[in-house]
């Protein structure tokens, strides 16, 4: 299937039941160059590394990608984002780190712009 924004390819992944909240459904499409998020069709697992070696693996992984997803109106978002931060913090990893990694990613152009995001971000939920 294909990216609706940018026509790249995208890889369907299952959305852990502690993150389903925080999608828009079981599984997500999501965009391998801009990381967009669309409803799913049915995805086989946790494909990460076709989106970004930087994701965090597993559930986090999940994650971020959903968090990057909502960095477009944090005041909107913010019970979720701050929500899918726990989520991930508690798997294990560092969404700061990864929203770093995944901006400076350089086989990917992200729909948002992370790097000022992430600065929000940190003002708004730290």
């Amino acid at each position: 299937m294909s990216c609706t924004r940018c026509d790249e390819p995208t890889v369907d992944l299952v959305v852990p039941e502690s993150l389903q909240p925080y999608a828009q459904g079981a599984t997500v499409s999501v965009c391998t160059n801009c990381l967009t998020v669309e409803a799913g069709e049915g995805g086989s697992g946790h494909d990460l590394d076709a989106i970004s070696e930087d994701l965090p693996e597993g559930d986090a992984g999940v994650g971020t990608l959903l968090l990057v997803d909502l960095l477009d109106s944090l005041a909107t978002n913010r019970a979720d984002i701050e929500g899918l931060i726990d989520e991930i913090e508690a798997d294990g990893a560092d969404p700061m780190l990864a929203l770093d990694r995944l901006a400076n990613d350089p086989g990917l152009d992200p729909a948002v712009d992370i790097d000022r995001r992430r600065t929000q971000l940190e003002q708004l939920v730290l």
